[in-house]
């Protein structure tokens, strides 16, 4: 047998190998999953599988159609079976999710479901494409089951989260805005419908002299968000009244013990971290102060790095800045943790090529980033599994928080340094 046939089927096997195992896991979970699908007709807080996409997809989609104000928070309760009120996306998101709304709730969050999968194979696909290695089967399956596996995948597929929309749009943005200018306008304009992605993007892309690319951006949202905005003035009865109803989706949302800074198992951001390690109950000025403090130094560091990156590759360093400072400065969960996957690709691929000697930092980071998949310990079942109180718990929920913060502060300090310096 010579060696060019066995590299074809060790390639072969590797690809089979690659999609039975994305086969078996998505079985598995969806196994699990069948057993607490949320219930649509009355929330318990028991069957919490697509409660996300029950709460921020169906139905204030659904609302939106119905010809009412779905930022109106006590009508929007009182009327539709959710457990949460809207959170904090744009006008937009209700145009873009009106197609899962036309559907019975058993068929929407079906479709959606498939729908999910589809996108984590677009974005490790993207994500190999990003690196320059060939997106076959065999390594989109793979880099698929990975992204399942990893904890912000799991929270994201069975809580039916638009973590993964966000996730690869933002990645669109960050890190092809040389290779498809348009492609990433297009995928910038879809992250303003989460604030929390759509306002630290802009301002870390115009901090790396992409303020072209954001213009275009904030020119395609502004049409269609206009539009959704101008019904709902109609059915909220005038501006003040749409005003106030914003005002009160604000203060509505964070007020759930899971969105709490100090206790909140699932916050992975600066704010969180610090109101852990300080045992300092926040409001949300300090937060907003702490957020605005990290995204100016990240926005600095942007710009110092920006300056002495190639312009012609999609500038890994700069756009790693960009998520691990969007994910830092403000509110986010595990399942966001997912617009890491590209710079956790370029990392892996870089090491594998690079001599072992020059790979500490690069395996450093690795292992940061690993941490953060692998932490099945911020779980609301492992914490009351494991009995997890005081300094364990701590320990336990700061474990991605903290890895974000350090691979950033990593990751500035690479940016300050000298410019002839190599970067990773």
């Amino acid at each position: 047998m010579n060696n060019s046939f066995e590299a074809r089927s060790f390639s072969w096997r590797a690809t089979a190998a690659a999609l039975a195992l994305f086969a078996v896991v998505i079985a598995l979970m969806s196994y699990r999953a069948s057993f607490y699908v949320a219930n649509p007709d009355r929330p318990d807080g028991v069957h919490w599988v697509m409660q996300d996409f029950r709460d921020v997809v169906f139905y204030p989609a659904r609302a939106f159609l119905d010809g009412r104000n779905p930022y109106n928070t006590h009508e929007y309760m009182e009327i539709y079976p959710v457990w949460h009120p809207l959170a904090l996306y744009t006008p937009l998101s209700l145009l873009l999710n009106s197609p899962f709304a036309m559907m019975p709730f058993q068929l929407a969050w079906q479709v959606y479901l498939v729908f999910s999968l589809l996108l984590l194979t677009a974005l490790a696909a993207i994500c190999l494409t990003v690196v320059d290695l060939k997106a076959s089967a065999g390594r989109v399956a793979l880099v698929s089951a990975l992204l399942l596996l990893s904890r912000p995948g799991q929270m994201n597929f069975h809580l039916g989260q638009v973590g993964l929309q966000t996730a690869i749009t933002a990645t669109l943005a960050v890190f092809c805005a040389n290779r498809s200018p348009w492609l990433a306008a297009v995928a910038l304009a879809l992250s303003t419908i989460k604030p929390t992605y759509g306002a630290p993007l802009c301002v870390l892309l115009v901090a790396r002299g992409d303020w072209r690319l954001v213009v275009r951006a904030l020119l395609l949202a502004a049409g269609p968000t206009a539009v959704a905005i101008l019904m709902l003035l109609q059915r909220a009865g005038g501006i003040e009244q749409l005003l106030a109803s914003w005002a009160m989706t604000y203060h509505s949302f964070g007020t759930e013990s899971f969105d709490d800074p100090m206790i909140g198992p699932f916050r992975i951001d600066a704010p969180a971290l610090i109101a852990r390690l300080s045992s300092i109950s926040m409001t949300r000025s300090t937060e907003l102060l702490i957020g605005t403090a990290v995204l100016a130094v990240g926005a600095y560091a942007v710009y110092r790095c920006g300056r002495s990156e190639p312009q012609n590759d999609p500038r890994m360093q700069s756009g790693t800045l960009i998520i691990l400072t969007m994910l830092a400065c403000t509110y986010h969960q595990t399942y966001d943790a997912l617009a890491l996957a590209l710079p956790v690709v370029g990392l892996v691929a870089d090491h594998l090529a690079a001599r072992p000697r020059k790979n500490v930092l690069r395996i450093a980071l690795i292992v940061l980033f690993g941490l953060i998949a692998a932490n099945y310990l911020a779980t609301v079942t492992a914490l009351q599994s494991l009995n997890l109180h005081g300094k364990g718990r701590l320990g336990a929920t700061s474990i991605n928080p903290g890895a974000i913060c350090l691979a950033l502060a990593i990751y500035v300090g690479l940016a300050l340094r000298r410019r002839d310096r190599p970067s990773i």
